[in-house]
């Protein structure tokens, strides 16, 4: 997960809230009146329910629809056939020319 995100964030308030549910549990076991923490028990409660609801979201935004990634992949057309067709020179042009990260670079698989 990429530090800063959306899901990043709600993990986060997910955690606090759950932590603050268990200090009152706790304090509710010492012998703290139950009534005396319904309101903060409400609050911790809500709290938990909407950075679910804001991870689920946020994690659902990060996945491709099997029909996305097929569509990529069509897009892309016959590659291998396209590349059997390349002029070798036009090849070795392409790997010069290849950043760092696109998987093009001749010493790795």
């Amino acid at each position: 997960m990429v530090p800063g995100s959306s899901a990043d964030a709600a993990r986060q308030r997910l955690e606090a809230a759950e932590a603050k549910l268990q200090r009152l549990r706790s304090a509710i076991e010492a012998g703290v009146d139950p009534a005396a923490l319904v309101e903060a028990i409400n609050d911790a409660q809500a709290q938990r329910t909407v950075a679910r609801s804001e991870l689920d979201g946020a994690l659902r935004r990060n996945l491709l629809a099997a029909a996305e990634v097929y569509a990529m992949v069509d897009s892309l057309g016959d590659v291998g056939r396209e590349l059997n067709r390349a002029k070798p020179e036009k090849l070795q042009q392409l790997v010069r020319e290849a950043r760092p990260g696109d998987g093009l670079h001749p010493s790795r698989p």
